[in-house]
């Protein structure tokens, strides 16, 4: 740990390329040099790698990264608020991160999502938040719904207290996402979404939608892109109350549009007749399995 403090003292070539740059501390006093530095004013140049844990998240407006640098993956984490006081008080999309092709993000590292600014071309591989305390997230839910730009991403997913991030998401008008997985165990973990009201919710283009438990809440609540076309809809749930919501609504309801494949499992086959799908739609595979409902 103590390495991080030589950090700053590292001279790198200014065509330096680097796979992994991992730092990581649990102790803030460790940091005391690097924290007085200017922002930007440490050159690393290119790095395909960046992972930083604890307190070393507060590393991350120091780094001057190249112009031109375009990261494999971008992981963060920090397992108590007090590792990134500092970054906390930084202007929302402030702290330059460029172009990641995967952002991993754990336990309070969620809360500096809105600082991170990334390149208007960006497009990411995935978006993975693993956030399981809702302590973790005190900040973050005061954002308002759309303005945690992530632009362009191919795959999200999100599990347990993390799901209620998504309104927070800012996604390009015209993103495409291959993958959109939301798993929420408990009604608690999605409240401000369930209070939201019509098609709020814009989901855009997305190939493959997969819902488990009380995230199949959420479906009335997503807006699909017109000329949406899914390749695959699946929705599980074992218990009936984690749809009571969804099989209030009236039959023929909730817009779904195209979808080639569909899966419904447990007790998520009973909202069948709420879903709408296309007038033209040509489903290839309709798949009910009530087997597993208990």
């Amino acid at each position: 740990e103590r390495a991080v403090e030589i950090f700053p003292r590292l001279k790198f070539h200014g065509e330096n390329e680097m796979d992994v740059l991992c730092l990581s501390t649990n102790e803030h006093h460790q940091l005391d040099g690097i924290l007085k530095e200017e922002d930007g004013s440490i050159w690393v140049g290119k790095v395909k790698a960046l992972r930083l844990g604890g307190c070393a998240v507060e590393i991350l407006p120091k780094l001057w990264l190249h112009g031109e640098n375009e990261m494999d993956v971008l992981g963060v984490r920090a397992d108590g608020a007090g590792q990134i006081t500092e970054m906390l008080k930084k202007e929302n999309g402030s702290v330059w991160v460029g172009k990641a092709r995967k952002l991993n993000v754990e336990k309070y590292a969620a809360e500096i999502l809105p600082k991170l600014g990334f390149h208007e071309d960006n497009e990411m591989e995935e978006l993975r938040l693993n956030v399981h305390e809702y302590s973790c997230l005190t900040e973050l839910l005061k954002e308002e719904n759309n303005s945690v730009w992530v632009g362009r991403v191919k795959e999200v997913r999100l599990e347990g207290v993390s799901v209620g991030l998504f309104p927070k998401l800012g996604f390009h008008e015209e993103n495409e996402m291959k993958r959109l997985s939301l798993y929420a165990y408990t009604s608690k973990q999605i409240p401000g979404i369930l209070k939201t009201t019509g098609s709020s919710l814009w989901v855009g283009k997305v190939k493959v939608l997969r819902l488990e438990d009380y995230a199949i809440e959420m479906l009335p609540k997503f807006r699909f892109h017109e000329e949406n076309v899914m390749e695959e809809l699946s929705l599980s749930s074992d218990y009936s109350r984690q749809i009571t919501g969804i099989l209030g609504e009236e039959r023929n309801n909730i817009w779904v549009g195209r979808v080639r494949v569909m899966r419904l499992e447990g007790y998520a086959v009973e909202i069948l007749p709420k879903l709408k799908l296309h007038g033209e739609n040509v489903m290839e595979e309709l798949s009910l399995s009530a087997d597993d409902a208990e």
